[in-house]
């Protein structure tokens, strides 16, 4: 097959590296003709073969495996000719990808400042925040997210009473409800005012970390 011998030849001619003998549907031990390897497809030895899943070829008589390069980071090269985007925000396709990889669960694709089509990173989600679908998004408020990894708009759980949480928070007890005329329900974003007629309470609790609103009892008066 590394040989080819046109018409009136004296002798085998070998096939030049970048191109491959032919015609292809005949025997390889017959080849009378030599052709430039097309583009998509390397040629050695008389040989074409299409360019490998994770590479690309963009031009004619390629006698590597590598081909033209290495398929680049954000784009991914299933082999032949194709360079594609790597497709979504919820993929990505390192250097030398031959498919997208789906973000898992807990990670968000990156750089962050790379187009969402050409994500070639896989990142760990930070504290504060969730990550799902190859998105990151900030823990919404009242709920705090204390570790990495996280998937769920629950993030870590919902702010302990006597505390708020604004979105983003990474703690629950970062932010204390403040002082004894406010409260702060499991679950707060922001502190409530106790309104006249009522007074904070757990009264055992520090006046800082108050999570109730009691009605003033007969005989009492409330206000502040």
């Amino acid at each position: 097959v590394d040989k080819y011998c046109p018409a009136g030849s004296s002798a085998p001619t070998d096939v030049s590296e970048g191109y491959y003998s032919g015609p292809e549907d005949a025997d390889v031990d017959v080849r009378s003709e030599s052709t430039i390897c097309p583009i998509g497809y390397y040629c050695t030895g008389g040989v074409k073969r299409p360019c490998p899943a994770g590479s690309y070829g963009t031009s004619e008589g390629l006698s590597s495996s590598t081909c033209t390069a290495s398929c680049e980071a954000g784009y991914y090269c299933p082999g032949g000719d194709s360079k594609l985007e790597c497709g979504s925000v919820e993929k990505y396709c390192p250097a030398g990808s031959s498919a997208p990889s789906d973000v898992p669960e807990g990670y968000y694709s990156g750089p962050e400042s790379a187009e969402e089509t050409k994500r070639y990173q896989k990142v760990i989600c930070p504290a504060g925040s969730y990550c799902s679908g190859g998105e990151k998004t900030l823990c919404p408020a009242g709920h705090f997210g204390e570790t990495t990894g996280l998937s769920t708009a629950d993030c870590s759980g919902s702010c302990p009473a006597g505390y708020y949480c604004p979105e983003g928070s990474v703690s629950g007890t970062t932010n204390k409800c403040g002082s004894v005329d406010k409260y702060c329900p499991a679950g707060s974003s922001a502190p409530s005012s106790v309104s006249e007629g009522y007074y904070s309470g757990p009264e055992d609790a520090d006046v800082d970390v108050r999570s109730e609103s009691t009605i003033c009892p007969i005989g009492y008066y409330c206000t502040g």
